[in-house]
């Protein structure tokens, strides 16, 4: 009689070999991220000037927007103060000797309209000449006195101060802002680097700088405010040229809250047209040239 041996035994015979446990691979997040770039304008004549020694910072944007509207009323109450000053010299610059210098500007127009009546060589022609200039003369001297009042000094110096004012407003300087995540200075190729700290991957910040260099004519500034996109990266590159270079602060006035920002938009309009200096040169020209 044959020996049969169970079926059990057969198929625990035949069972797999045990697969080991699957490894599982954590991939770390990079504890810091790396923000580089560069620092260069771009001339007329296509020339790239790198900009070496300038402050740039890193800020979150709410810290920053939350900054400028905490100071919104501030440079508000400053600003109304230094227009109600100028509007008063203004005023009283407007009034000086005014009586004589409107008397002097229409006999200077009366005797240039009769000079071109007359005949060139005639008696009335020459009379006619020697009045203009007299008038033109005295005109002159009584504008050049003005022009050197106190009030008009005074007028000269408020109205200076008013774009350095607005200037300072519409282009805040990152040392200035202490929430700042980092500040670095550009070095003389014009290039930077921070290192913060990755908790910030989730949050909205933004590069703010300020430049400025010797031209022929003057000194040229420039400011910039750079969102940078830091999520699922552990570094980013940004370069910081004309290309998104603010000249006219509109990116400030996007920070500020409704009420704030209609305010300063309808100032920086009333700013932009009000040439006062342009204004009196050239009302003044006229009444020389007898128009």
């Amino acid at each position: 009689m044959g020996f049969v041996l169970p079926l059990s035994i057969f198929l625990a015979g035949c069972k797999p070999a045990e697969k080991p446990p699957e490894k599982v691979v954590v991939v770390d997040s990079p504890s810091q991220i790396t923000i580089t770039g560069q620092m260069f304008i771009v001339t007329k004549g296509r020339e790239n000037v790198v900009l070496g020694d300038e402050t740039v910072s890193v800020i979150g944007r709410d810290d920053l927007s939350q900054y400028c509207n905490s100071r919104a009323e501030e440079w508000k109450s400053n600003v109304l103060v230094l227009q109600s000053n100028i509007d008063a010299d203004l005023a009283a610059y407007n009034s000086m000797d005014e009586s004589n210098i409107n008397k002097l500007a229409q006999a200077l127009k009366y005797w240039s309209d009769m000079e071109k009546n007359q005949v060139a060589g005639s008696d009335e022609y020459e009379n006619s000449s020697a009045w203009e200039s007299k008038v033109r003369d005295n005109l002159q001297q009584a504008l050049d006195a003005k022009n050197v009042s106190d009030v008009k000094l005074r007028l000269d110096q408020e109205l200076s101060q008013r774009e350095t004012q607005w200037e300072e407003i519409l282009h805040p300087a990152g040392k200035y802002i202490y929430s700042c995540i980092g500040q670095e200075t550009t070095d003389s190729e014009g290039r930077f680097k921070f290192t913060i700290d990755h908790k910030y991957a989730d949050t909205h910040v933004c590069l703010l700088a300020q430049a400025e260099r010797d031209v022929p004519d003057g000194t040229e500034k420039y400011w910039w405010l750079v969102d940078v996109d830091l999520v699922g990266k552990d570094s980013v590159d940004v370069i910081l040229s004309n290309d998104n270079e603010d000249r006219f602060g509109m990116n400030f006035i996007e920070l500020l809250s409704g009420t704030n920002s209609d305010w300063f938009i309808n100032q920086n309009d009333a700013i932009s047209k009000d040439d006062i200096g342009f204004d009196i040169t050239n009302r003044q020209n006229n009444m020389l040239f007898g128009l």
